[in-house]
């Protein structure tokens, strides 16, 4: 699974939702996707999206508690304006991440590659990433219809191609 050095260009990757406020001063809690990222202590500009509408937003403050992330953004005074972000998805730059190593990937670099068969055939392209707690899944929209959870794990996955945009998988266990 070499995933080569190219990170690729820039872009807004989803990093956690936003949820209620905390207390009365415009606070909200950050709810992040994967809770070992290191990525709060270096927020900035987000991209946040509420009900399908985008708007950006700078970070004014990120600190702990024990509910987890509070997020102060610059503009949100009190607690109906924190209240009308409830549930908003956060996304940053993507250059906000610390590069991989030469053989590792970031989960975003996989979204949108088109996944080939061991014949080199299309079979689909990787929806989303996701773990569960046993191991990362690729989601995969399948060209014929419907979707398949990939283990990213040999056997079910080989060679990813940045460059070329793909990633091979044997998908033929997982379909029957």
């Amino acid at each position: 699974m070499d995933g080569g050095s190219n990170a690729g260009p820039s872009r807004w990757v989803e990093i956690g939702t936003l949820g209620r406020p905390h207390g009365v001063r415009g606070e909200l809690r950050l709810s992040l996707h994967n809770r070992d990222s290191d990525v709060a202590g270096r927020l900035d500009r987000v991209e946040l999206i509420v009900a399908g509408s985008s708007r950006a937003a700078r970070v004014a403050r990120v600190r702990g508690s024990a509910q987890g992330l509070i997020v102060t953004l610059q503009g949100v005074a009190d607690r109906d304006a924190a209240a009308a972000l409830t549930g908003a998805q956060v996304k940053v730059d993507s250059a906000i991440f610390t590069p991989p190593d030469d053989d590792e990937l970031l989960g975003y670099q996989l979204e949108g590659l088109r996944c080939v068969d061991p014949s080199g055939a299309q079979v689909g392209v990787v929806r989303s990433i996701a773990d569960f707690g046993a191991g990362t899944l690729l989601a995969v929209a399948l060209l014929q219809g419907g979707e398949v959870l990939v283990p990213f794990a040999e056997p079910y996955v080989g060679a990813v191609d940045l460059l070329a945009g793909t990633v091979e998988v044997d998908i033929a266990d997982l379909t029957d």
